[in-house]
Formats: C-alpha cells, structure tokens, sequence
C-alpha cells in the first residue's frame, strides 16, 4: 500500500510509515483487509450458509452467527502468571519472541519450536514478536490447556488489532505442508469485526437441526484442545485489557492462594 499522508510505499510489517512517521494500521488487520482475503472468506461463508439451508439447519446456523458476534477473545494462562500481570500496572504480557529474546524464557529445542517459527514467518512476515495469541470464546473459557485461568480481554482494548484465523496457525500451516512455495491460502483469517463470519464458514458442519444455544461454546472451541479459533492480537497487553477471569476450581492450597490474590485486583469467575 502507499502511504494515505505522503504516498511512500508501505510495506506490509509495518505500523507507521518510514517517510512521515504517519500511523499505517495494524499489520495484521491490513492482511485481513485485502480484497482476495475478503472476497474468498466471503465465499465460503456463502457456501456454509447454503449448506446449512440445504441441511435443514438454517436458523441454528443463524442463531450461531448472531452469538458469535458478542465472542471474546480469551488466553489461557496459570493462576501464577496471571497473579504476576494483574499485580502490577506496569507488568506487560510477553509474546514467546519477546521472552526469548530478552533472556527470560528458553526454547524448549522441540519440533514444535521450529513449526512455531516456520508457520509465524507465512503468517506475520517480519512482526512476529508483535503478535500475542488468544482463542475465540463464547462464554470466557479459553483453550485451557494452556492454563487454567482464562483471561477475558475487553473488547475495546483489542478490536481495532485483533484478527482471526481458522484454527491454530501452527497445526494449520503443517497439515498443509506451507512454505516459501507454498503460501498461505486465502479465506481463512478476518478482521475482528468479521469473526462470526470466519467462525461460521468453518464450523457449519458441527451444526444440526437440533443444536440449541447452550452447545455453541463447546462447538466454537473444540473437543481437541487446538481446534479453536485463534486470535491474533498486535502489540503489547497489561492488566488494563483485561474484562475479568474465568477460573478452574483451584486445585492445590497454593493455586486457592493465588486465586484470592488475583481476586484483589480483577473480577474473578471460578468455575465448579
């Protein structure tokens, strides 16, 4: 793209422009943004309607459509690591490459590491440090197996950033065999005002005629612990992004301890 101020040319990792300095937006939202994303994305949720009309699953489909437009964006974390972000106005949540990169956190040396890195580069060439990920969520539980404290961030604090994408872009780009030669397809992410349509076209399937509202978050998440959709947010998160916590019940005598610490300073569900 060229700047809108000054007409230099952008580039697509980055944020403001290199001539005037003028905010360029989001490189992620810019990606969502261009038209063959949109137009393909569009496509498929056409064609998911039009199956679920053909199922006879039309208005379960819709009422889905319309819950996932009030989805929150939610991370998974340990009642320890959340205690540490919401302590502190000044603590910041780090992105993997930013831990990495400042000492504080070491690579595990496992295959996963390296298909982080291959599928991070197809999707956010030159800004991957930037992006912090998240899953889509329908009523504040998140991808537990990463925690067992789902932080649910405030919608203002990220709607303008936040991008979506099919499922995790890690498993998504292996099972496709993407790379230098093969890039990332169009159609599967969107930008966070489009999530239900992103959601939809993918999960129409698991929709059926008798599918009722109560079942539509275990849908949206998944059975497998990585089927979710993922929630790419660019830029830095503190305790001021977050709405409230969805917590499990704790389950040793110092996760109860650090549960009532985080209750001092953020809203706290614990779940039975």
């Amino acid at each position: 793209m060229d700047c809108p101020r000054c007409s230099s040319q952008i580039r697509g990792n980055e944020r403001n422009c290199p001539s005037c300095a003028s905010d360029v937006g989001f490189p992620n939202v810019r990606a969502a943004k261009e038209y063959e994303e949109k137009s393909a994305l569009a496509k498929r949720y056409k064609k998911a309607l039009e199956n679920a009309s053909g199922r006879g699953c039309g208005e379960a489909v819709v009422a889905f459509l319309e819950a996932l437009t009030s989805s929150v964006a939610v991370i998974c974390r340990s009642p320890s690591k959340v205690k540490e972000l919401v302590s502190s106005a000044n603590e910041l949540y780090n992105t993997f490459y930013q831990l990495v990169g400042a000492g504080a956190r070491r690579l595990e040396g496992t295959e996963m590491d390296l298909q982080r890195r291959i599928a991070d580069s197809i999707m956010f060439p030159y800004y991957e440090e930037q992006i912090c990920f998240a899953t889509l969520s329908l009523d504040g539980v998140g991808a537990t197996v990463y925690g067992d404290c789902s932080i649910v961030l405030k919608d203002i604090a990220i709607s303008e950033r936040a991008t979506v994408f099919e499922e995790n872009s890690v498993l998504f780009c292996e099972k496709r065999g993407l790379g230098a030669a093969n890039p990332l397809p169009p159609g599967y992410r969107a930008t966070w005002e489009d999530r239900a349509m992103l959601a939809t076209a993918k999960l129409e399937p698991r929709i059926g005629p008798a599918t009722n509202a109560a079942e539509f978050p275990a849908i949206l998440i998944g059975k497998t612990g990585q089927d979710f959709v993922e929630v790419h947010i660019f830029g830095a998160l503190n305790r001021g992004s977050i709405e409230r916590i969805v917590a499990r019940k704790p389950k040793t005598p110092a996760d109860r301890i650090l549960l009532e610490e985080i209750k001092r300073h953020k809203a706290v569900e614990v779940l039975q």
